[in-house]
């Protein structure tokens, strides 16, 4: 299925928050790991605890989705794909993702409700990513278009699909979406070199910088407008983080050198993966 109407999205104003570190918030945490496996990522999650992921089998090359369901994984694949990454799910268990087929070389994104897996691809599209689904049922995402290297940043709502583009900046990508239409996402400055993230809320663009890092990506938002992410730079080479209410907080699994939040529900509940001093990668929820 492809949807066929696209507009430009309306930009009403842009403005910067740049933040300070602090404290580690208390936390514990727990492990998500499939058999056999060495790397896994949860990628979202909703308020009822359900979580979506995927990992990779280097024996076979393949990548799989994953829903974690009351502690009982279930694998997501795509019919013909060689790669499935499910990210983002809602209330509804409505699950929203990207999935890659090897022979044609195309990126398409997919949406799976009640056990139907719809195609949605962007206009002209070599890639399609859908990154998020709230409760009404939009989906954030990206889209390539073939041959020109151009990527927008989009909304779908319902059969309408809006271009989410941050001012002066490249490469939008849209991550996540709340119940009240908040958008968190990334996107590259004008040099290529800097990644920053960025609220997008009642038609304004907020630019979101981590203290001393050269890559900030906002991952998640949940309806109380908490945003978790990571960054790049200071002591940690990826460093999650937790940004509520203006504070910054990092994000931390002990002893791993690399931690990335993606995802958070409205208990507080942050679903992200991360990698041990060996290189093995796993899921893990932390409350």
């Amino acid at each position: 299925m492809r949807y066929r109407e696209w507009f430009l999205v309306g930009i009403f104003g842009a403005t910067v928050l740049n933040l300070a570190a602090s404290p580690v918030p208390a936390s514990t945490f727990a492990n998500i790991r499939v058999p056999g496996t060495e790397f896994i990522e949860a990628s979202g999650l909703n308020n009822y605890g359900q979580i979506v992921g995927s990992y990779f089998l280097a024996a076979t090359g393949t990548q799989h989705g994953f829903l974690r369901d009351r502690g009982i994984l279930t694998d997501i694949d795509v019919p013909g794909a060689t790669f499935t990454f499910p990210e983002g799910i809602n209330d509804r268990g409505q699950i929203v993702g990207s999935y890659f087929v090897f022979e044609s070389g195309i990126q398409h994104g997919f949406l799976l409700d009640r056990g139907t897996i719809t195609t949605i691809d962007g206009p002209s599209a070599s890639r399609t990513l859908l990154h998020g689904i709230n409760i009404r049922g939009q989906i954030v995402g990206s889209y390539l278009v073939s041959g020109t290297g151009v990527q927008h940043g989009f909304l779908l709502n319902g059969a309408t699909l809006t271009n989410i583009d941050v001012p002066g900046g490249n490469f939008t990508e849209p991550y996540s979406i709340n119940n009240r239409g908040q958008i968190v996402g990334s996107y590259l400055d004008s040099n290529l070199r800097t990644s920053h993230g960025f609220v997008f809320s009642q038609g304004t663009f907020t630019t979101i910088n981590a203290p001393g890092a050269t890559l900030t990506v906002a991952r998640g938002i949940n309806n109380r407008g908490q945003i978790v992410g990571f960054r790049l730079g200071g002591s940690v080479p990826v460093q999650g983080f937790l940004l509520d209410r203006g504070t910054l907080s990092d994000v931390v699994i002990p002893g791993a050198p690399f931690t990335n939040a993606n995802g958070i529900n409205d208990r507080g509940q942050i679903v992200g993966h991360y990698t041990d001093s060996v290189g093995t990668q796993y899921g893990f929820i932390m409350n």
